[in-house]
């Protein structure tokens, strides 16, 4: 039985002509499937959560404004000369 090419003076086989489209259906619907995937709310949802790899802690207590610090300092400084002025000096 002789082999069947695809077209004349060609050496490719016949089956070589369903792998060309089967690839090109590939190449068009998966980027088609992805945006069309992408678009939808819900499915955009669904990757994020199922993707979601940072778990942040839960908050903790806020650390001091400056203003706070500045009225901590200011009230340790005085508090500071109100000990070395009461105290005995050596």
């Amino acid at each position: 039985m002789a082999k069947r090419f695809v077209g004349t003076g060609t050496s490719k086989p016949w089956w070589y002509l369903y792998m060309e489209a089967w690839k090109f259906a590939m190449y068009v619907s998966i980027p088609v499937g992805s945006v069309y995937a992408l678009t939808q709310t819900n499915m955009v949802n669904r990757i994020v959560m199922w993707t979601q790899y940072v778990v942040y802690p839960r908050e903790g207590p806020r650390p001091p404004s400056a203003d706070d610090m500045l009225r901590l300092l200011a009230d340790e400084r005085k508090r500071r000369e109100e000990n070395d002025q009461g105290g005995p000096s050596v």
